[in-house]
């Protein structure tokens, strides 16, 4: 987070971005018959530690990026998952690599600034009033 000179600041993950990994496996992501293979418990983990750095992106200033992680994390957790979520996570890896951009929040002047609350009439943590009229 960058504070601006006009007391605004900006979001750049562009170095948490770059510290990302790609998943590799050790065998092809494909058979002999050209059909996804089936995930091992290693793959599985390994694919949910770096799905777990594309979610960390997604919530701290990558929205763009938090869509992936949600399919990526069910296809991860599916008993029956294969080997074409190494594509997709290689994929979300290497978009949050490229895709390099800022959030830029602008100030907003102590002038223009609107307090508002809310009160809940029924909030009694002492149970004391028997009705919301209640005046006592």
């Amino acid at each position: 987070m960058i504070q601006t000179p006009v007391k605004g600041f900006r979001i750049d993950m562009t170095h948490y971005a770059k510290d990302v990994s790609s998943m590799k496996i050790n065998r092809p992501i494909k058979d002999k018959n050209g059909k996804f293979q089936t995930l091992l418990d290693t793959e599985r983990s390994q694919g949910k530690a770096v799905n777990g750095a594309i979610g960390w992106l997604g919530n701290h200033g990558r929205p763009e990026l938090a869509a992936a992680h949600s399919m990526i994390a069910s296809s991860l957790s599916s008993e029956d998952g294969t080997t074409e979520v190494v594509t997709d996570l290689n994929y979300a890896v290497g978009t949050a690599k490229e895709v390099q951009y800022q959030l830029q929040v602008h100030p907003i002047l102590p002038h223009n600034l609107r307090y508002v609350g809310f009160f809940d009439a029924s909030y009694d943590p002492l149970q004391e009033k028997k009705s919301v009229s209640w005046d006592g």
